[in-house]
């Protein structure tokens, strides 16, 4: 869908750039995660609102959201938005590729 991000995510959100890059970047799939926001920070802390603290907590949110994003790899190669899915079907490994020499 195409329009403010507040509507799909229940609070004002003002970006745009996700609905830019599908539409005028013609980029067929397009995501803006939020992978990290500490509730407990004070709203004067904007560093310890937005960035996990301590290396324990950085290096869990690494791992949880590496893993989500090559989770979705799998799903490219059948989105019916790609031009080609057959192009992204290397990406997640077995064969295929772009051939060349």
């Amino acid at each position: 869908a195409v329009g403010g991000g507040g509507k799909g995510v229940g609070y004002l959100a003002h970006g745009t750039a996700t609905d830019w890059v599908y539409e005028k970047g013609a980029v067929p799939v397009a995501f803006t995660w939020e992978i990290y926001g500490d509730t407990q920070a004070h709203y004067m802390d904007c560093f310890r609102m937005f960035n996990p603290v301590g290396e324990d907590s950085h290096d869990a949110v690494v791992r949880d959201w590496v893993a989500a994003g090559v989770s979705v790899l799998p799903m490219l190669a059948r989105h019916p938005d790609l031009p080609t899915a057959s192009a992204v079907r290397g990406i997640g490994g077995g064969s295929g590729g772009s051939g060349g020499s």
